[in-house]
């Protein structure tokens, strides 16, 4: 994580910046600072960098001027700043209207301020920033691996931003890659495992997710694990939840990403049952659903209150016969019928069958339930002790 460019103009040394252009970017995160006088090395660069040069190579040369902001535009970079030095006493006025167009941030530092000044100044920060972050998602950790509430940790909560006073919601975000080779080479030509692609995508998960939340100017509360990412949310922005995920999906191809979102959080004690419940909902939740929250699982969550055994005797006392080894087809065919909102011609074209072997196996079923599934109340039934069923087996 970084500082948005906006923020550097604050600091020792940076307040005497002075903006350019570029200020829609200026929400761009700073991860490092990184001086660069020679165009040939932006092939080095990562994103997220402010680029300090001076025009050592480049001297007054508006061409090679635009051709590297250009450049390190491609390469995302977070801002360019200019100190003004003997080989570039002025920024070109044409370098203004690019950044401007381009919506990178185009700083200038007068002469007499040093560029590292500059650069510890930020990339003191920076190291703040990170470590006021890496504090926030311990608390988190320890809170939802049992560590007890302690009023110095409250205390800490409290002066790192936390309200009490406000409500919230756990936000569990679930990375799942895209099936592809064990070893995958990225363009540098380093070859990365399996494991590692995942760490590193829940990384930049991360990242992206912290980066969006202090673009909306609020206090970032994230932490993760190796299955996904933690948010905790205030109370009324399930709309930005749903955006997330959109702007995660456009930025990391390849990757599907899905939230729960659990019920509204009271008291920091619950953290753990909330993060629990945000998983359940991405669990039992339809695969096709982005965002799917807890409280809308009315009837997963009646099923939580009762005992497992209870709940299998009673799926087991409403489909019978079908549970049998030999009925598997049959079971399977009744739980892609439902699925499909009991449309045979659509559960036929689903399983590659004549609609009249569909009609022939809906018969077999409705004579071994002993139920007709036209009926509104026996419907029901069958689907609550589907539905059980689905609940015990994400429960194993």
């Amino acid at each position: 994580m970084g500082i948005p460019c906006r923020m550097i103009m604050n600091l020792p040394y940076a307040n005497q910046f002075q903006l350019l252009a570029g200020a829609s970017g200026l929400n761009n995160q700073i991860q490092w600072v990184h001086i660069l006088e020679e165009p040939k090395y932006v092939e080095w660069l990562r994103g997220g960098e402010l680029i300090i040069m001076t025009g050592v190579v480049t001297g007054e040369d508006k061409k090679k001027l635009e051709d590297l902001i250009l450049r390190l535009f491609e390469k995302e970079v977070a801002g360019v700043l200019i100190a003004l030095s003997t080989f570039l006493p002025a920024v070109p006025p044409e370098l203004c209207t690019l950044c401007d167009r381009l919506g990178l941030p185009l700083f200038m530092a007068p002469a007499h301020v040093r560029t590292l000044d500059i650069s510890q100044s930020i990339c003191f920060a920076i190291f703040q920033r990170r470590k006021r972050a890496d504090e926030k998602a311990e608390l988190l950790q320890n809170l939802l691996y049992g560590k007890r509430l302690s009023e110095k940790r409250v205390q800490r909560l409290q002066a790192l931003g936390f309200d009490g006073t406000r409500r919230y919601r756990v936000v569990w975000f679930q990375v799942t890659i895209s099936m592809q080779p064990e070893l995958e080479a990225n363009p540098s030509g380093m070859t990365f495992y399996e494991e590692e692609r995942e760490e590193q995508h829940l990384f930049e998960v991360a990242n992206i997710l912290r980066e969006r939340i202090q673009r909306e100017k609020e206090i970032c509360w994230l932490t993760s694990d190796d299955e996904g990412v933690l948010w905790l949310m205030e109370t009324g922005r399930e709309g930005l939840a749903e955006e997330m995920v959109h702007v995660l999906g456009e930025k990391l191809p390849g990757v599907a990403i899905r939230a729960g979102v659990s019920e509204e959080l009271t008291d920091i004690r619950d953290l753990k049952s909330c993060a629990e419940h945000a998983r359940q909902a991405l669990e039992l939740g339809r695969a096709e659903v982005p965002v799917v929250c807890y409280d809308d699982m009315v009837v997963y969550q009646l099923f939580g209150r009762a005992l497992p055994q209870e709940l299998e005797r009673m799926a087991g006392r409403i489909l019978g016969d079908l549970l049998l080894p030999e009925n598997r087809d049959l079971l399977d065919t009744l739980m892609c019928y439902v699925s499909h909102d009991c449309n045979a011609k659509k559960t036929a074209e689903r399983l590659f069958l004549h609609v009249n072997s569909m009609h022939y196996r809906l018969d077999k079923i409705e004579a071994l339930l002993g139920r007709d599934l036209r009926d509104r109340e026996d419907l029901f039934d069958v689907m609550l002790a589907l539905k059980i069923r689905g609940y015990l087996g994400q429960m194993e």
